[in-house]
């Protein structure tokens, strides 16, 4: 089946070539300078996004091959390369995103276990994601991983945030509240209420050249941060916290998280096809 950017390249075509014909068919110089602007306009068009996929191809390769050196998985990942695992781009990007978080997570010391991209089916077709889950003798942390760059601006009451790409801003649903809500539904799921036991962390990367948060409440368990800071905030926060759990609740918590993402193959899936 033709790819949709493919069907819409020979649309363009078409109609340039469309344009062609009619510069050479007008009959009048009005009608000569309206064909010879639209053919212009779409061969500008096509060279502008050829460039643009070229550069879109080379940041994705770049992209890939930096991820596969840091942490040797170019064996490992190689064949979901080849089956499409990743459907785009933004899809590759969370991928680095959370293996670069693992690789940092890993270093942390003390009985841990890690549940990744657990989605929860809250019934009625509602789901959440949760990008990784720490499960550690001093808590359980919740991460929620953002691989975006430019500049970041957000306060911890408004619903939206922004991304300043330089090119353009875009805006997204506050991170904070969407882990305010993974955690309430974690705490359900484990039918635990302890408020401290469940840690949030935002984690965006470190290509992020400026991140504005305005944090107005007193809440020592929520940060908001960058990779390069991970580290040193969860071993900080988990002083607070030492002993929380035992080394079989770690065990417990993780497995009854396990087999809760076996009991529900499907929701991934379901997840995936809201967005």
């Amino acid at each position: 089946m033709m790819k949709i950017i493919d069907v819409v390249d020979v649309f363009f075509i078409l109609l340039t070539s469309i344009y062609i014909y009619g510069i050479y068919k007008a009959e009048n110089q009005t009608t000569f300078i309206i064909f010879l602007v639209l053919a212009i306009a779409h061969v500008m068009y096509i060279v502008l996004n050829t460039i643009s996929r070229n550069k879109l191809d080379k940041y994705v390769i770049k992209e890939k091959l930096k991820v596969f050196k840091e942490h040797h998985m170019l064996e490992e990942v190689f064949e979901d390369i080849k089956s499409g695992k990743f459907v785009d781009l933004n899809d590759f990007k969370a991928y680095v995103g959370e293996t670069n978080i693992l690789s940092i997570l890993e270093k942390f010391e003390g009985k841990k276990r890690f549940i990744q991209n657990l989605v929860i089916n809250n019934y009625g077709n509602k789901t959440s994601e949760i990008d990784i889950i720490m499960v550690h003798t001093s808590g359980i942390y919740v991460i929620e991983s953002k691989n975006m760059y430019g500049s970041v601006k957000g306060i911890e009451t408004e619903r939206n945030w922004a991304c300043d790409y330089g090119t353009k801003v875009i805006e997204f649903y506050n991170p904070v509240m969407q882990n305010d809500r993974h955690i309430k539904e974690l705490k359900n799921l484990l039918a635990t209420s302890d408020k401290k036991t469940y840690k949030s962390f935002v984690v965006f990367t470190d290509r992020l050249t400026d991140l504005d948060y305005n944090f107005s409440s007193k809440k020592g368990w929520i940060h908001v941060i960058k990779q390069s800071q991970l580290l040193e905030k969860i071993e900080k926060q988990s002083k607070y916290s030492t002993g929380i759990l035992s080394d079989i609740e770690v065990d417990r918590i993780a497995d009854t998280l396990d087999e809760y993402i076996k009991s529900f193959p499907d929701a991934k899936k379901i997840h995936e096809d809201k967005f």
